[in-house]
């Protein structure tokens, strides 16, 4: 175990005083003491009179390291000494005067940690004195890196022991987090029970504020590619939200937002108009919510709300989910509906066609036996017209073997027939691929409702309609110079609203814009329907 920086200051500050003592005992040139911590870190301090003497002391603490890796194995006790033959060998290369000095050199280690010494003193100090002090010194340099290792060792298990009762503690505080998440989400769960939509949503919104400090939240779902409010603290608050808003943002990036809430500062969203104070944005699977608090909300409380919003997330996904199946359902009943209506509205206007128009004509057809057989023949004539014109129109809307624009170019001959001018527009470049069939169908059949609206109600000079791709769906429009559409004036077949509910359950849209001198009918309609 390394022992710590201020540990190791201590030991070079003593190591310091042991060398310089060693020297002036027998007044030697150099001192030199090294001390091995553990095995893991050298620490070296002398004390000297002039650089030669040092030199050699280094050398022969060199020497005396090279001889105990050799010699000795680490993890025991031992002792190791230079010869005299070494040490004279020694100061021979590195003192120029070195039939002058005396040196000793020693080492020892235990329990890991090794000390050595090395002195050079004058020539005429005893051989045995020199011994004793390096060797006395050696002693001394371990005992203080034992004492080093030691507490070096006392000082980590106090950090581990401190560290795993904080681990114990935050792993205790996390637990008991826990199970309040999961009693208040299964009192969510309680309270939601047979609860509409938006009331389930606002419960959602009380648990996650019960968190923390929070004093006001908004939450949004996801209604195609943007975010709906669906419940408040504040009812008046469930405002429209635009690309500005921080909920879209933090749910598009899936990440946590922090705002200051200042409504006039730049950049501001619709959620700082409503908070007006701090607030921050989490998201979820399938919204996100925000949460506004008078007080500072911690890093604590904020993972909190993160983990809480987190857990309660499929929760509120499986709502959601019903919540759109609901409305599914609710499309195709409606369609359903607007179908049998619009059969029905068919058949009564096949009837009273047949009543007004077949009956005179055939009631001519009566007289006219009675009289010259041209005119006979001009009414029987006229009679067929008709009843092919009204076969025609019970056929369902359909292509046939040609393609979509032959298709409407039938169609809008039979316009310029009428006395009604008609235009057909393309869009060209871009993606020219075929449109896939059905939806060359259902452009089709949009185009002829509106055309048959045109004809029978609107009683315009000229129409065009146009073709074209735009973003992955064709996009087909009828505009004319009319008398416009009447607000809640049912259309003839499918009907406009029978269009639009069909438009939308196949991911489509339907939007008219009419006034007197201008009608312009858009249906758009996804290339993968």
């Amino acid at each position: 175990m390394t022992p710590s920086s201020k540990s190791t200051e201590n030991v070079e500050a003593v190591l310091a005083r042991v060398a310089q003592a060693a020297r002036e005992a027998v007044d030697a040139r150099s001192c030199m003491v090294s001390a091995s911590l553990g095995g893991e870190r050298e620490i070296v301090q002398s004390a000297d009179r002039d650089a030669e003497s040092k030199l050699a002391a280094g050398a022969m603490l060199t020497a005396l390291e090279l001889r105990r890796d050799r010699e000795v194995p680490g993890d025991e006790l031992f002792t190791a000494r230079l010869s005299p033959g070494e040490l004279t060998a020694i100061c021979a290369g590195t003192i120029r005067a070195f039939q002058e000095v005396r040196a000793a050199a020693w080492a020892r280690g235990a329990e890991k940690s090794v000390a050595m010494v090395t002195i050079v003193a004058d020539a005429e100090r005893p051989e045995g004195e020199l011994e004793a002090v390096a060797s006395l010194a050696c002693d001394g340099a371990l005992a203080i890196a034992i004492a080093a290792q030691r507490e070096a060792s006392r000082e980590f298990w106090r950090n581990r022991a401190a560290e795993t009762t904080e681990k114990s503690s935050r792993t205790r505080l996390e637990s008991e987090e826990l199970a309040r998440d999961f009693e208040s989400a299964d009192k969510m769960l309680a309270r939601a029970a047979g609860q509409s939509g938006r009331e389930r949503y606002a419960i959602f919104g009380e648990t996650v504020a019960s968190a923390g400090p929070f004093d006001g939240w908004l939450a949004a779902l996801a209604a195609g590619k943007a975010l709906e409010t669906v419940a408040s603290s504040h009812r008046e608050q469930l405002v429209p939200l635009d690309e500005r808003s921080a909920l879209a943002r933090s749910y598009a990036e899936q990440s946590v937002l922090t705002r200051p809430g200042f409504a006039s500062s730049a950049g501001a969203c619709p959620e700082d108009r409503i908070f007006g104070r701090p607030y921050i944005c989490v998201p979820f699977q399938s919204g996100a919510i925000a949460m506004a608090s008078r007080t500072p909300v911690s890093e604590s409380i904020r993972g909190r709300v993160q983990a809480m919003v987190r857990r309660l997330a499929p929760v509120v996904k499986s709502w959601w989910l019903e919540d759109e199946l609901g409305r599914e359902r609710e499309l195709v009943r409606k369609l359903g509906l607007r179908m049998f209506a619009a059969i029905d509205d068919e058949r009564a206007r096949i009837a009273r066609d047949l009543h007004d128009d077949q009956a005179q004509l055939l009631a001519a057809a009566q007289i006219a036996l009675a009289g010259g057989r041209e005119q006979a023949r001009g009414i029987f004539k006229r009679l067929e017209t008709e009843l092919r014109s009204r076969v025609r129109e019970l056929r369902p809307a359909r292509l046939g073997e040609g393609g979509l624009e032959e298709a409407l170019r039938a169609e809008l001959d039979r316009l310029c027939e009428a006395g009604i001018k008609a235009r057909l527009k393309r869009a060209r470049g871009g993606d020219d691929a075929p449109l896939p069939r059905a939806v060359e169908e259902l452009c089709y059949q949009v185009a002829r409702e509106a055309l048959a609206n045109v004809v029978r109600h609107s009683g315009a000079t000229s129409v065009e309609v146009a073709l074209e791709r735009r973003n992955g769906a064709a996009r087909i429009s009828v505009v004319d110079n009319g008398r416009g559409i009447e607000p809640n004036r049912a259309g003839g077949g499918m009907g406009l609203e029978g269009l639009r509910e069909r438009l939308e359950l196949m991911g489509g849209s339907l939007t008219i814009d009419s006034r007197p001198g201008a009608t312009r009918l858009v249906a758009d309609i996804p290339e993968l329907a």
